[in-house]
């Protein structure tokens, strides 16, 4: 009977603890938004010479896709190993004009000064176990794409319609500032904004995505695009 008692105890006490797991409620929403979709000359600064007058007038971007894994919170005061793990495996992050559900998590309670991911590309046995999702599609073609830009582009009288694929590979840490709180009981939101005149402004003139001779200037700043701040 002794065995049976403290057997039932035992039972009991582990269910209490599921239980506790599985009320606890999510306390961090991440959310990707574009921050303007529309980036022009005229809100530009001057060329810094005459050879940099702008290629293109002006860019509406209408969706930016982008393929990102090893989503961590770094606590503040601390070195990369206490770093809290929010989403290891690849995620497809949708930036528009409306800001968008990217992860609902439940993070331990603190001070958090980064939020860090990597830009990430498929290798070749990603592509073979994500080949049947269809949402993954374009990430999943030969040229593997970390971050698809699609838009139109305005020159003169004229609109192209153009969609760029970057491959650029980066882990990136952007700094919370302030930290971000958080604690069991309150729903922070964090939004993750990319702006694409970090991307396509280089020298106060528009680059064109469409010609190969600007695409390294493209690749180089897409890094520098994120920025992470804390929503109302």
């Amino acid at each position: 009977m002794g065995i049976l008692r403290w057997l039932s105890v035992a039972a009991a006490l582990w269910l209490l603890g599921c239980g506790e797991e599985l009320s606890q409620q999510p306390t961090l929403e991440l959310l990707a938004h574009l921050e303007r979709s529309t980036v022009t000359s005229r809100t530009l600064q001057a060329p810094e010479s005459p050879a940099a007058l702008p290629t293109v007038d002006s860019l509406r971007i209408e969706r930016v896709r982008v393929l990102i894994s090893r989503i961590l919170l770094q606590p503040s005061g601390s070195d990369t190993t206490s770093a809290r793990s929010l989403r290891l495996t690849p995620v497809l992050a949708l930036f528009g004009p409306t800001p968008q559900l990217l992860l609902l998590e439940a993070p331990p309670p603190g001070s958090y000064r980064w939020l860090k991911f990597e830009l990430h590309r498929f290798t070749e046995s990603e592509r073979r176990e994500y080949s049947g999702n269809p949402t993954l599609a374009d990430f999943l073609a030969e040229d593997r794409p970390s971050i698809i830009l699609e838009g139109t582009l305005y020159r003169g009288d004229s609109a192209v319609a153009f969609a760029y694929r970057s491959t650029v590979t980066a882990n990136v840490a952007l700094a919370l500032e302030p930290p971000l709180q958080l604690s069991r009981d309150t729903l922070q939101r964090l939004l993750l904004r990319f702006d694409p005149a970090t991307a396509f402004v280089q020298n106060g003139r528009i680059l064109d995505p469409r010609v190969p001779e600007q695409r390294a200037a493209i690749e180089n700043a897409l890094r520098a695009a994120f920025k992470a701040v804390k929503s109302p």
